[in-house]
């Protein structure tokens, strides 16, 4: 919508899987060079305001990038209505350290925010965000918590992502959409990984189908943790407790490396035959169980691709 109304001036994706190029040393760089792209006058003050200085040019320090990058070509630039910036998950960005001086100059700071410049930030409600944006230094910022929002702009939100979604699948009919939706309650986190195992044919068991996979989540929404035990116990349960505890291994493996690592990494990790493991260890059958999982992780069609969790709730779930 902000696109179609030619407002959105950046997207700022944070996502932990990819702190080594999306981090708080790059989130103002990256805002700045998305503002400059769609409006030349900003391009050009931003050009006049650092091609005399490398050091500026260069700096990781968040407050110099917002500074310099975003602020001073701001001064007195023409302003028809506002430019939205917008900055997702912003809580992935690093840890309480690493983001601190990015909220600080988000919240505490957001009155020095240029004319023209309106700034959405989603974020889960961790305790330095909660406290900063509790802070009476916090001037001209507004927030809003998901159960804040009206109950039925959610369903509607909830019912048009599980459509787009799920829709162009032949076996599934509106009713059942609609039945997927409402069970969704508010959370589309578990929508999201609902939709993904019914679509994807490799996490499931080889004969079912969207239509004999759906059951499995028109009773009810009890949270992400009861989720993701439903999906590992369709799989690992007391009937494929074989290769329980190699599944183990793989996901131990996986959230113990400083950086997400691909499969065929992961297997030459893990000694051959271990002797507490009931099913092989090599990059054949962990990838047969990994399969089984890709409405739970990334890339676990690749075995040469970095695997990791898709949502951080999962990997908090396993630890």
């Amino acid at each position: 919508l902000l696109q179609k109304m030619d407002r959105l001036g950046s997207f700022y994706c944070c996502d932990y899987r990819n702190r080594a190029s999306l981090n708080a040393s790059s989130i103002f760089s990256t805002i700045a060079q998305h503002l400059a792209d769609r409006d030349p006058v900003r391009r050009q003050r931003l050009v006049a305001a650092i091609k005399g200085d490398k050091a500026i040019r260069t700096t990781t320090i968040c407050r110099q990038q917002y500074q310099n990058f975003i602020v001073v070509p701001s001064v007195n630039l023409p302003i028809v209505g506002d430019t939205i910036i917008v900055i997702d998950a912003f809580d992935e960005i690093g840890s309480v350290e690493d983001r601190a001086e990015a909220l600080k100059i988000l919240t505490k700071q957001a009155r020095e925010l240029p004319a023209g410049l309106r700034v959405v930030v989603t974020s889960r409600f961790e305790d330095d965000i909660q406290e900063a944006l509790c802070s009476p230094t916090a001037v001209d910022v507004d927030y809003m918590l998901m159960e804040n929002i009206p109950t039925n702009l959610t369903a509607r939100d909830l019912s048009l992502y599980v459509y787009d979604a799920l829709g162009d699948l032949q076996d599934l009919e509106p009713a059942d959409l609609n039945r997927l939706a409402t069970a969704a309650g508010d959370s589309f986190q578990w929508a999201s990984t609902v939709c993904r195992y019914i679509r994807n044919n490799r996490d499931g068991q080889g004969t079912q189908g969207p239509m004999d996979r759906l059951p499995l989540f028109l009773a009810s929404n009890q949270g992400l943790e009861e989720l993701y035990t439903r999906i590992l116990d369709e799989h690992f349960g007391e009937e494929s407790a074989k290769g329980l505890e190699t599944l183990k291994l793989i996901l131990g493996v996986m959230l113990g490396a400083e950086e997400p690592i691909s499969l065929r990494t992961l297997s030459e990790l893990i000694p051959r035959n271990l002797p507490h493991a009931k099913s092989p260890t090599n990059l054949r059958n962990l990838h047969r169980i990994v399969r089984h999982l890709a409405s739970l992780l990334v890339n676990t069609h690749d075995v040469d691709q970095p695997m990791s969790p898709l949502h951080t709730s999962f990997a908090d779930f396993l630890q």
